[in-house]
């Protein structure tokens, strides 16, 4: 009957009730042990939201960069396009400038032979 006496003693001592023995001899409450424990549950919600947040967040960004090198590429490609536009706008003008200037010496050696032989305006009509 003691043994039962003695093993009833033990367990009773080994389980966890409201009060917890932080040292010998002395009592606790098991409320203020709990409120002096961090929290976990509402740190790891803000940090999974957080992290999903960063996530998107990087997605957003890498697309924009994405855009933003798109962008840069097609003005680029158009700038260039425009330039040889004014570069062929140009050569073309002088092509015509250097003709009408080449009819023009023509006509004037035209002039010129046509006075040496007579056949002016004046003379002829």
């Amino acid at each position: 009957m003691d043994e039962y006496l003695t093993e009833q003693h033990e367990t009773a001592s080994n389980d966890q009730s409201p009060r917890t023995q932080v040292k010998e001899g002395i009592y606790q409450d098991s409320n203020q042990l709990k409120s002096s424990r961090e929290r976990n549950r509402s740190d790891s919600k803000q940090s999974s939201s957080w992290k999903r947040r960063q996530i998107v967040r990087k997605k957003l960004e890498s697309t924009k960069s994405i855009e933003r090198s798109i962008r840069s590429e097609l003005e680029h490609e158009k700038s260039e396009r425009i330039e040889r536009l004014r570069a062929r706008r140009l050569k073309t003008e002088e092509k015509q400038r250097i003709e009408a200037m080449r009819l023009r010496m023509s006509k004037k050696k035209l002039m010129r032979f046509n006075k040496r032989l007579g056949r002016s305006k004046k003379i002829s009509g």
